[in-house]
């Protein structure tokens, strides 16, 4: 079944049900060209008691083409016409959760290998709070929120959290050496960067982009930027440290 919406300009956003629950959706062009298309035309669907941020915080951005999890619900954003006036959603189905990548949605479940240890980590059997931290040896801030991501690390190593690093990176090789030169000890995968599967399923545009998990699988907070890291802090100091 295809949704058709219509966007109202200047802005192009609009409001509408889906089942019971009334989203906002915002249309934006990626590029500087006038026209929309399958290329440059950029998605956000939030639940209408929500507010629009501005792109660096981190609200999740989909494409033609992606799946967007609205409730239990699966939308594939199909098509949007040229003059942004209207957008196109196929329903793909439904989910027993109401997974996703935003905050409040269950996070979807990864499966990879440690990249130093080569044992295979399941996301979905960690009983704990999870930390992902996407990153790449090629970006800066990446480089530099180390230090905070081993504070935090080791201030809570004998708390139910685990911290997991996601390289989204084109040398594997490269990456290793890395984590080998600046002895670090916790979780690692690897995305590569010509198929980044994990990047991709989570809609992760910016980086670093950190997503804290709660045990129930939930998603907690999603931010971008190293100096938003210490808000992660303050919310597990609340659950941890008394």
């Amino acid at each position: 079944m295809a949704f058709l919406f219509f966007m109202m300009p200047p802005n192009f956003k609009t409001e509408a049900k889906i089942g019971s629950v009334s989203y906002k959706f915002a249309l934006f062009n990626f590029s500087t060209d006038q026209l929309y298309n399958s290329k440059n035309a950029r998605l956000i669907v939030i639940p209408a008691s929500d507010s629009f941020q501005p792109c660096s915080d981190g609200q999740i951005q989909y494409k033609v083409g992606d799946t967007i999890y609205v409730g239990k619900n699966e939308y594939g954003f199909s098509g949007v016409t040229k003059w942004g006036y209207s957008i196109f959603l196929d329903s793909l189905g439904w989910e027993n959760k109401e997974l996703g990548a935003e905050e409040g949605s269950y996070a979807f479940s990864i499966t990879a290998e440690d990249m130093l240890t080569y044992k295979s980590c399941n996301t979905d059997t960690i009983r704990k709070y999870i930390l992902l931290d996407f990153w790449g040896t090629w970006c800066k801030p990446c480089l530099a929120s180390v230090d905070m991501l081993r504070k935090i690390n080791d201030k809570y190593k004998n708390a139910p959290f685990q911290l997991i690093s996601i390289a989204k990176d084109m040398s594997e090789k490269g990456v290793k050496q890395f984590l080998k030169k600046e002895h670090i000890d916790w979780t690692n995968f690897f995305d590569d960067w010509n198929d980044p599967v994990i990047s991709n399923k989570f809609k992760v545009m910016a980086y670093p982009t950190f997503i804290l998990i709660n045990p129930d699988g939930k998603i907690v907070t999603r931010i971008t930027g190293v100096d938003k890291l210490s808000k992660i802090d303050a919310i597990l100091s609340k659950k941890f440290v008394h």
